[in-house]
């Protein structure tokens, strides 16, 4: 644990490194060589981040290795925490080491970078650090230890009652390749040598380098889909082609290790240390965000697409014409609206009007009324081209 020294002489928490014997010795025996690293910030009264980093087992799960508490991620708080990280693996400058971030190479400059798409941590964040962070520094560093220490026994467990050679998940791999290698077409060309041919597509296989066109089985250890079907043609188990890292043996030796229990905190020693303030609350620049920003490949996956309206014709959801709001559509058609209950198909029907007019429901009752209908230009147009219509309303209104 590192801290700072005020001006009055008190100490401030600066930032904390946690990483337990059996964890390390548990990553270093039987998990890969691979290691991925991400933050997430803290929720709780103490604002800061947490650092992770975590291994792949035989069984290709989560393994927690190591993780830190920070006031700030940056670029120094990352060279502290993978400093400290490659002293515990013994990995130096990260020779055969293949490190799966956002950044942050210049720490480890021999080590094999790669590039995360995604949230690396999902399943790590959503199992404790969704809960825990909302907590203060000290209960959530108890609760990811408990957590950890829990999990290296149940996974011990689990892994003794296999009655299996490779781990289930791999198994799983194995048997769905069996089922897609039925379409490849295999021709031998030698001792244990292959073509393997779909269509247009042709790779060349070595069972005995275990070696394959595609490059897949050389890069992860388990057999493609063109090395199953070259493997199933000479009735061989596929499971023997499986690399050892995946096996039961290299996933029991991942977890033979543990952390050991601890006492109540009211039985430890009693250090002599002054105790550190906690850290300071620092307000970033601009107007707090209420929500968290996403990076473009989550809000691809997670958000709802949204069409954009610029450009497009807005009509009103009443009479349907543009430019026009369905308020102002309101107050048009209360303005237009006929004073009493005469119909509106007078003034789009003209060649009904003398139906109309023989309705005795119908019947104008007001000489007033005459003379607007008079002003309407369909009823204009009706009395000049029919006689009768003329009669008709003479009679109507006389």
């Amino acid at each position: 644990m590192e801290v700072d020294h005020t001006l009055d002489g008190s100490l401030v928490f600066k930032r904390l490194y946690v990483c337990f014997k059996g964890v390390r010795d548990g990553w270093v025996e039987g998990c890969r060589q691979i290691i991925r690293i991400d933050g997430c910030f803290l929720k709780g009264i103490c604002k800061g981040e947490l650092l992770a980093a975590v291994g792949r087992d035989a069984n290709n799960n989560m393994f927690p290795l190591a993780w830190a508490v920070v006031t700030v991620e940056n670029k120094e708080t990352w060279e502290w925490f993978l400093d400290l990280l490659m002293h515990d693996i013994d990995r130096g400058n990260g020779n055969g080491l293949t490190l799966i971030s956002d950044g942050h190479k210049e720490r480890v400059p021999h080590a094999e970078h790669r590039l995360c798409a995604r949230h690396i941590l999902a399943n790590f964040n959503s199992r404790f650090k969704v809960e825990a962070r909302h907590k203060p520094i000290i209960a959530m560093l108890e609760d990811i230890r408990v957590y950890v220490m829990q999990r290296l026994y149940h996974q011990r467990s689990k892994g003794e009652s296999w009655d299996l050679t490779i781990c289930p998940r791999i198994r799983k791999k194995i048997v769905d390749l069996k089922e897609k290698q039925r379409f490849w077409v295999m021709y031998p060309c030698g001792y244990q040598h292959f073509e393997v041919v779909l269509c247009n597509d042709r790779y060349a296989v070595d069972l005995i380098r275990r070696t394959c066109g595609c490059g897949r089985w050389q890069l992860t250890g388990v057999p493609c889909v063109h090395g199953v079907a070259a493997i199933s043609s000479l009735n061989l188990n596929s499971e023997e082609y499986v690399a050892s890292c995946y096996s039961k043996a290299t996933y029991l030796t991942c977890y033979a290790y543990i952390i050991h229990p601890l006492n109540d905190s009211s039985l430890w020693v009693q250090s002599k240390h002054t105790k550190p303030l906690p850290p300071k609350s620092k307000r970033l620049p601009g107007r707090p965000s209420t929500k968290r920003r996403k990076s473009a490949a989550k809000r691809e996956i997670s958000s709802t697409h949204t069409v954009s309206r610029v450009k497009q014709v807005q009509r009103c959801s009443i009479c349907y014409v543009s430019g026009l709001k369905k308020m102002g559509a309101q107050q048009k058609e209360f303005q237009q609206q006929v004073i009493l209950d005469l119909p509106l198909q007078l003034q789009f029907q003209p060649q009904n009007l003398l139906l109309q007019l023989q309705d005795p429901l119908l019947q104008l009752q007001d000489q007033d009324l005459l003379l607007q209908l008079q002003d309407q230009d369909p009823l204009l147009q009706l009395r000049d081209q029919d006689p009768l219509l003329q009669d008709q309303f003479k009679v109507q209104f006389n």
